[in-house]
């Protein structure tokens, strides 16, 4: 996408000094208040003699689950993850484990020392761990794989794990340039190391979790960039025996994985131009660890948020700029875009109704007329692409005959963005993967959150706070049971899908449904067959407007890893 136009383009339009289309003021203002409360007061002790030693966690009276924080994997900087042999946790009621190096966090709370899992364990399960049949639910955290931990707000696995029969298991892997970029002088130089800490904590899991109760039917989900994560286990065959099935949520899938020749580009460009207070001349690995790694956050920053990395390669685009990529020395062997994985797994894709509303809500106002709407859109993909888009009856607000009528009152250019990046970025591409995959065999059901619960990312953003808006992020109080005093409505609608969960880890080759819920049916090769998960169409099909094969996805109207060959 043309960010650096775009940048500027907003910039005289509205006289604000926006730094990114992910905007970096929402990123580390949401990152200030991202730690979960500690342990809660009043928890209990409790061991489990596992084969790596005895596990020491805690009991939530409350829930009655018990919380074990461990650290699974050590790891060098930029090197590879050494899979634990013995049991580290920290045995303490207070503290949860330090998140990897991010921006906008403190420094005292993260450390490269970063390689840990929360695992929740009902204790039901722990006291009849020798029946090992309970299922096994491991979520990555999403955070444009920059960002994130264990401890994001609404990742407590407690209730999750009651409502589902599981144990749930929440991990954390390197980000940035730490886990997505190392040097090509360093030991890694083929990089893709916040994916091999995904397998390491993927073994981990394996390894330990029958002596908390756990059977081997292990399931693994993330959100976001986590999804995207999922995306790339699928595509790695040394990953095929560590689970059985898959969750993805509001993963922006119009990014496919990262081109080998663009990784390199990055690489060269970090480390001979943006990272120029480093010393390391000549390029050493010895030199490179002993820079402080607040340095390296510094560089990362600029970097990501100066718009310097997309001024290397358009294609990085603004979601997603360090992601996963193709040759990586042999993890990653399909596109998952063309060419697919051999093993098939049975697979869960959903979105939000408004997962492009955050970054329309943040950088543009409210009430704008409707005219900009052909000028912006030209912004982000050029005259070329723009051109189909701004003539669709699907998006622009100027032309008589929508296909769907906008209904904010006084916002029709931000919801018509917000409908235009959304289906751009997750929910067509998402839907157009389903059918892809069923094509080739693969089970997979697909679903959108039109209802949700406010993530703290999105309070401050009024357009997500509009009627009816359920943006990026918001399916995850919902997903883990997590939200603050819910509705009534939102109770039901973490029931259902709690329950749809349960019974897709007991048995994802069946289906994810369950009495008292309309029947989910899976995608085809044709038709996604796509279901609205909360609103006033609650279990209905979604209606497929621009999703439609025959517009999103063509010459004309292509996805963003089709215009770069991903």
């Amino acid at each position: 996408m043309h960010t650096t136009l775009f940048f500027l383009f907003l910039s005289s339009l509205f006289s604000a000094a926006l730094t990114s289309p992910w905007h970096v003021s929402r990123h580390h203002n949401k990152q200030q208040a991202k730690r979960q409360q500690a342990f809660p007061k009043g928890t209990n002790g409790v061991q489990v003699n596992c084969n790596l030693g005895q596990a020491q966690g805690f009991v939530d009276a409350a829930s009655g689950v018990a919380r074990f924080a461990v650290k699974y994997a050590t790891a060098p900087r930029f090197g590879q993850p050494v899979m634990a042999s013995q049991w580290m946790g920290m045995n303490t009621t207070t503290s949860l484990p330090p998140v990897c190096p991010q921006p906008g966090v403190d420094p005292s709370q993260y450390s490269e020392d970063c390689l840990y899992a929360m695992i929740y364990a009902p204790m039901a399960t722990l006291i009849s761990a020798q029946a090992k049949k309970t299922p096994v639910y491991v979520w990555f955290h999403g955070g444009s794989f920059y960002e994130g931990g264990a401890s994001n707000p609404g990742l407590d696995g407690s209730k999750l794990a009651v409502a589902t029969g599981s144990i749930v298991v929440v991990v954390q892997y390197r980000l940035g340039v730490l886990g997505w970029l190392p040097p090509s002088y360093g030991p890694v130089p083929t990089g893709n190391l916040g994916l091999s800490d995904a397998i390491a904590a993927l073994k981990f899991v394996n390894s330990v979790i029958s002596f908390f109760g756990g059977s081997s039917s292990i399931t693994v989900g993330g959100q976001s960039s986590g999804g995207h994560l999922i995306r790339a286990l699928l595509a790695s065959p040394s990953a095929a025996s560590l689970f059985s099935a898959a969750t993805i949520h509001a993963d922006p899938v119009a990014y496919g994985f990262m081109k080998n020749s663009v990784y390199q580009a990055l690489q060269t460009n970090f480390y001979t131009s943006v990272l120029t207070n480093c010393p390391c001349v000549p390029s050493s690995t010895a030199c490179i660890n002993q820079v402080p790694v607040s340095t390296i956050i510094a560089a990362q920053n600029n970097f990501l948020f100066d718009g310097l990395i997309q001024e290397v390669d358009a294609s990085v685009g603004i979601g997603e700029p360090l992601r996963p990529h193709d040759g990586d020395g042999g993890l990653i062997q399909s596109t998952m875009t063309t060419t697919y994985p051999s093993t098939k797994k049975p697979l869960l894709i959903t979105s939000n109704r408004d997962d492009a509303a955050p970054e329309f809500g943040t950088d543009l106002p409210f009430g704008l007329p409707i005219g900009e709407f052909g000028l912006i859109v030209d912004e982000f993909v050029g005259d070329t692409r723009g051109a189909p888009l701004n003539a669709s009856t699907f998006y622009n607000p100027c032309l008589p005959g929508l296909v769907q009528p906008y209904v904010q009152n006084g916002d029709v250019l931000r919801e018509a963005l917000d409908r235009y990046g959304t289906d751009a970025l997750w929910r067509c591409p998402n839907w157009d993967l389903a059918r892809r995959l069923a094509g080739q065999g693969w089970t997979v059901y697909v679903g959108t959150f039109e209802a949700g619960a406010t993530y703290p990312s999105n309070a401050g953003i009024d357009l997500c706070l509009e009627p009816g808006m359920t943006c990026h992020e918001d399916e995850i109080y919902i997903i883990f049971g997590t939200t603050p005093s819910p509705t009534a409505s939102q109770t039901a609608l973490t029931t259902q899908i709690q329950t749809r969960l349960k019974s897709f880890m007991a048995n994802p080759a069946v289906a994810p449904n369950a009495p008292g819920y309309p029947t989910w049916n899976p995608a085809t090769s044709t038709n996604a067959n796509a279901i609205q998960f909360g609103g006033s169409a609650d279990g209905q099909l979604v209606p497929i407007f621009a999703c439609d094969p025959s517009f999103w996805g063509t010459p004309t109207v292509p996805f963003e890893w089709q215009v770069y060959g991903e």
